[in-house]
């Protein structure tokens, strides 16, 4: 039987204990870790008197959510005895981390009392998967945890999985989750995933069919991008918004996609883009020099790359469109070939 640890029975030396307490069950493809959230559930509060000695009410008693520092370091070492590399992390505990409905709630302890510390261990040991229970609402949400002490540190993503229970016919009473091979693929490290099959309660007379979705888990990997996408409605926010990230990563970025949804904003220059003396050029000019067969800034380094250095011949380079007029030309196609950095149109291949 496998079973979390519980404070005040359990001991540092829990695993030649006899019974033994099992937090962690280790699989072919993932680590499934137990946390004890309800040791202080049940609590009492001490008696209250009166001025003349006599009790005045029955003592409250609280149902206090908490993991204790001393679990949390025990998993911690026994986590640190194996390699979760390529695994799926999990954590079982009761209690849910954040709200799981829009209802307003209040209570003494709604929460846990040392949230942000357990928010901030899920983090550090990479969790991907956390499971619970406690409001058994049907919510299948995203996490992101971030780092407390690094405003850039990017958030650790979290798929939470909210127990439901039955409350009418129709609505979800379990879910599945599988993961590794039980989701039709072989497991794949760097590419975590999961399916979470749901299944609603039905009367006797329905047959039970589940619904099924795949969801990406977080591989875990906290580098920074090579890549950039930029995306926005009008040419000046994709402008301002490039500002920015060329000064966030002026060192780091390789490789930019910007898309302006609404072309006709860029006929003119962004409210920031530096003036030039015949700004009604500034697109032509830019355009330009993408076509450019050779030019100057991709020689130097300053620019990995232009368009027309791809598709254009230059000096010993053979542009794409040479490779491919010659491919069809091969074929007996009649081809007309532009090489722009040689000023000439040739006719490549074919009978004509």
């Amino acid at each position: 039987m496998r079973t979390p640890l519980c404070d005040g029975v359990d001991t540092e030396n829990y695993p030649a204990a006899n019974p033994t307490a099992q937090p962690i069950h280790w699989l072919d493809d993932a680590v499934i870790v137990s946390l004890n959230t309800a040791n202080w559930c049940g609590v009492r509060a001490a008696d209250s008197t009166t001025s003349r000695g006599r009790k005045s009410l029955p003592p409250k008693t609280y149902d206090v959510a908490r993991v204790s520092e001393w679990q949390l370091d025990l998993l911690t070492d026994a986590l640190r005895e194996r390699s979760a590399r390529d695994l799926v992390r999990i954590a079982v505990l009761h209690h849910h981390l954040l709200p799981v409905s829009e209802d307003e709630e209040v209570k003494e302890f709604e929460s846990f009392t040392n949230l942000a510390r357990l928010r901030a261990w899920l983090r550090r040991h990479q969790f991907q998967i956390v499971l619970h229970g406690h409001k058994h609402r049907p919510v299948l949400v995203w996490d992101d945890i971030f780092d407390l002490g690094d405003f850039d540190a990017p958030p650790a993503r979290v798929a939470v999985v909210s127990g439901p229970r039955p409350s009418s016919w129709g609505e979800p009473i379990c879910r599945l989750i599988r993961i590794g091979a039980a989701t039709g693929r072989q497991p794949v490290a760097g590419a975590p995933r999961m399916l979470v099959d749901n299944i609603d309660a039905q009367r006797h007379e329905h047959l039970l069919e589940p619904t099924s979705r795949v969801v990406s888990l977080d591989p875990g990997e906290r580098y920074e991008p090579t890549s950039f996408s930029i995306e926005a409605e009008t040419a000046d926010a994709v402008y301002e918004r490039l500002l920015d990230t060329l000064g966030d990563r002026a060192d780091k970025l390789l490789n930019l996609t910007c898309v302006v949804r609404n072309a006709k904003s860029a006929e003119k220059p962004p409210t920031n883009f530096t003036k030039v003396n015949l700004p009604e050029q500034w697109l032509k000019d830019v355009v330009d020099w993408w076509q450019k067969a050779a030019p100057s800034l991709v020689a130097t380094g300053d620019a990995p790359f232009n368009h027309g250095e791809r598709l254009y011949g230059s000096g010993t380079h053979v542009g794409a469109l040479d490779v491919a007029a010659g491919k069809l030309g091969s074929l007996g196609i009649d081809v007309v070939s532009v090489t722009r950095s040689r000023g000439r149109v040739a006719r490549v291949g074919g009978e004509g």
